[in-house]
């Protein structure tokens, strides 16, 4: 079979201050810009890799980068990040924004959960106290049912108003504040430590 020949790059995207942008066939990208624009390097970049980019209107920043055989999304991130950006995808389209508004992003397309733990030696006051700290800005937490000790359902004594046979922990939070809740409840919620004390009665009888 015939050597494979080597990867050809796309013609380079040049300012007059020898600015340039190469991707290859197989999609690795060469970049070597001095004190330029950000827009201008995403442009060139995007003209390269025939990816569409967009800039929000708060992206202005001076770029200077030589990096070499790296992949488009790699060259990307490393120019964005340095200068407190970063980018998401939506079909076809590579949007460039600020990592505040990513954030703000991200917090509006989360959405909180409930979750009932049920507690069968734990105080449902302590396990709250014990929850609070993990639980984030948008969670909450309410208990019931902390449970008289001693007390055993039957038929004639029900509890009234006042029984719960197993307390209640509800919270409602993100889904991975609240698998962290979880392995905490799950760790306190023990039984406490017992002592086995054994007798034995002997009888005798002197004659």
């Amino acid at each position: 079979a015939a050597p494979k020949a080597p990867a050809k790059a796309a013609p380079s995207q040049a300012a007059k201050d020898g600015t340039s942008v190469k991707v290859t066939d197989y999609g690795t990208v060469d970049l070597a810009v001095q004190d330029t624009d950000l827009n201008q390097v995403l442009q060139m970049l995007s003209i390269q890799s025939k990816k569409n980019i967009i800039c929000a209107k708060d992206v202005s920043a001076t770029v200077t980068a030589n990096l070499y055989d790296v992949t488009f999304y790699e060259a990307l991130k490393a120019i964005l990040d340095v200068n407190g950006y970063t980018y998401y995808e939506e079909g076809n389209f590579i949007y460039v924004i600020t990592k505040t508004e990513a954030a703000e992003m991200e917090k509006a397309r989360r959405k909180t959960e409930s979750r009932i733990y049920n507690l069968q030696y734990l105080s449902a006051t302590d396990a709250n106290d014990f929850i609070t700290p993990i639980l984030s800005s948008s969670g909450k937490a309410s208990f019931r049912g902390d449970v008289a000790p001693g007390f055993k359902p039957d038929i004639s004594n029900g509890g009234a108003d006042s029984y719960a046979f197993t307390a209640k922990l509800v919270v409602n939070d993100y889904t991975e504040n609240l698998d962290r809740i979880a392995a905490l409840i799950k760790e306190l919620d023990t039984p406490p430590q017992q002592v086995l004390v054994e007798a034995t009665v002997l009888q005798t009888a002197l004659d």
